[in-house]
């Protein structure tokens, strides 16, 4: 520490080193839309523009006529605010949902853990050049494939992070106005003149026997 200098935790100077892993994720409803379709085109644009890309989406119609779709970006963790903003102004907003979470301790660990295993996967190899019994090499090598395989799956795992962290997903559902469907017409038995016919008939059959 420099003479006279401010104190610095040895907790915070660490912190500060570490370049903060964030995943960040929004789920967006746009609702009363004149034209889902088109509100799609817009929010693909945007994802373009900040260097993103349309991941996956939707559109369907609606027995009233009207359309709904969805549609779900992934950009760049930079330009995660930037996007959100511009699909506010796509529509009315019916829900928003933003959610950060930090993933920095998970990333260290990985990283961690993975240096770990490579630094037995180089003893072992060290182990398996030496000069030994076949036993021994066997078993050197069962433990070596072992580690690689412990390797890869931590690695793996870490590129899955990594993904999260770099690329940032939104994804929007989008619904149209609702289209007033007609009133339905009352069901109007069609005319018979064969059943008034009979009708009147009968009718008049009651009326001769009473009169006898």
């Amino acid at each position: 520490m420099v003479a006279g200098g401010p104190s610095i935790p040895f907790g915070a100077a660490v912190s500060a080193a570490i370049d903060r892993k964030l995943v960040r994720e929004a789920d967006v409803a746009l609702v009363d839309l004149e034209d889902a379709g088109r509100a799609m085109a817009q929010i693909e644009a945007i994802a373009t523009s900040v260097g993103g890309f349309v991941f996956a989406s939707d559109y369907s119609s609606r027995p009233d006529g009207a359309h709904d779709g969805s549609i779900t970006i992934r950009v760049p963790g930079e330009a995660f605010e930037q996007a959100v903003a511009g699909i506010r102004k796509v529509g009315k907003i019916g829900r928003i949902n933003v959610n950060v979470e930090d993933v920095t301790d998970q990333y260290v660990d990985l990283d961690a853990r993975i240096r770990n295993e490579e630094r037995e996967e180089q003893e072992l190899i060290k182990l398996y050049n030496r000069q030994g019994t076949l036993n021994d090499i066997i078993t050197v090598e069962q433990k070596l494939a072992e580690v690689r395989g412990r390797i890869e799956q931590l690695k793996g795992s870490l590129r899955v992070l990594e993904n999260q962290v770099s690329l940032s997903t939104i994804r929007v559902t989008l619904t149209e106005k609702g289209v007033p469907l007609p009133p339905l017409e009352e069901e109007v038995e069609p005319y018979s003149a064969r059943w008034h016919v009979q009708r009147a008939w009968r009718a008049l059959v009651s009326v001769g026997r009473s009169l006898l």
